[in-house]
């Protein structure tokens, strides 16, 4: 999937794959788990296993058979924090072309749910919805409803991109470290100390932003931390 969505997006960017072989093209993939994986150490016993029950399924080759195939010499590994795993491999990739660690840089994620473990253990979290629906801000909110997706985008400095949709201006990350309330609990606090210290570093008035693109988690944990952090900063 990542190797399809990848292509797909070089070529959408208005460049030729074979234009930017050997090029110091950074790869630079989310994933928190590998459904993959989990089926087949279940599904096999060991002596059945071939080399490619790891190449084939662990999950630093998501991003290391991009550089293989694609032949890009940048930076490649694989960032997992979780849900804002993809927001922070972007975050990376901009700090690498910043910095001169790359020229330009794939951002990529694909999550499938094969496993029904995954979803179980979430649902004895109760983080899942019941009914299967998402009420992102709801009073009614019990829970979000697993999807899957795979996702790449090609990203260059802006005096050298053939085709632009945005302009990525900034981005920052932070960590609530520790909570009384446990690991998982969000914290209004450091979300709204990163998202101001996003717009300080740019000089961006959080006033004359339009459009945002939250978490929603559809939680009554997660929404109220969230919403409470968007009102202070805008």
């Amino acid at each position: 999937l990542l190797l399809e969505t990848t292509y797909e997006s070089i070529i959408d960017a208005g460049v030729h794959p074979t234009e930017i072989q050997g090029s110091r093209t950074g790869v630079f993939v989310a994933a928190c788990d590998s459904a993959a994986e989990a089926i087949v150490q279940r599904s096999l016993p060991y002596e059945k296993f071939n080399k490619y029950a790891m190449l084939g399924t662990v999950s630093s080759m998501l991003a290391n058979r991009l550089s293989y195939n694609f032949n890009f010499h940048g930076p490649s590994y694989v960032m997992d924090t979780a849900c804002s795993s993809s927001s922070v491999a972007l975050q990376q990739a901009l700090l690498s072309i910043r910095t001169g660690l790359c020229d330009a840089a794939i951002v990529a994620s694909a999550h499938t749910t094969h496993d029904p473990v995954g979803s179980y253990c979430f649902h004895q979290l109760q983080m899942t919805s019941e009914d299967g629906k998402c009420k992102v801000f709801d009073a009614a909110a019990d829970g979000y409803v697993r999807a899957e997706a795979a996702v790449s985008i090609y990203i260059c400095k802006k005096q050298v991109a053939k085709r632009a949709y945005a302009t990525l201006v900034h981005a920052s990350t932070n960590s609530d470290g520790y909570k009384e309330q446990g690991i998982t609990f969000p914290s209004e606090i450091y979300q709204e100390q990163v998202i101001r210290n996003v717009y300080t570093a740019t000089g961006i008035n959080p006033l004359e932003v339009g459009y945002l693109e939250v978490h929603g988690t559809g939680t009554k944990v997660g929404d109220p931390q969230e919403m409470s952090a968007i009102t202070k900063v805008f």
